[in-house]
């Protein structure tokens, strides 16, 4: 249980620190107005969450075996170049060397990258809510 929180807190901070990073950069901190900051707030909150899900979606196609076609081929093609004999002789025989090796986790990626998605919805509907300046 212990290990999961750990997982789940470093994700979140690594999330936050980017996020982080990217309103700096935008300039939020010296917006004009409050809308212009939930603008930049919402845009970069929610870019992270979608990457950070598009990286446990992809860990999932992995674990299921969808590149492992491909990173065979590509192993077989780098062993032409080396001296020494190819590690595995046919596909079956990575496919069941792969078989033994653990799946890496990737829940705590989806539910980060989902919980920031949620959060940049409220940053959204703050960022609706605020009037439009007149000029």
């Amino acid at each position: 249980m212990r290990k999961k929180i750990l997982e789940y807190s470093i994700t979140f901070a690594v999330c936050a620190l980017i996020s982080f990073i990217i309103i700096a950069v935008k300039g939020t901190f010296s917006a004009e107005t409050p809308r212009i900051a939930y603008h930049y707030v919402t845009d970069s909150i929610f870019t992270v969450g979608v990457l950070c899900t598009a990286l446990g979606l992809m860990i999932l196609a992995a674990n299921g075996g969808a590149f492992e076609m491909l990173i065979y081929g590509i192993s077989r093609f780098i062993s032409l170049f080396r001296k020494g004999k190819a590690k595995y002789h046919t596909f079956y025989d990575y496919q069941i060397a792969r078989a033994e090796r653990p799946r890496a986790e990737f829940l705590y990626f989806i539910v980060v990258g989902l919980a920031f998605i949620g959060i940049s919805l409220i940053f959204l509907a703050c960022y609706y809510n605020e009037p439009v300046p007149v000029n």
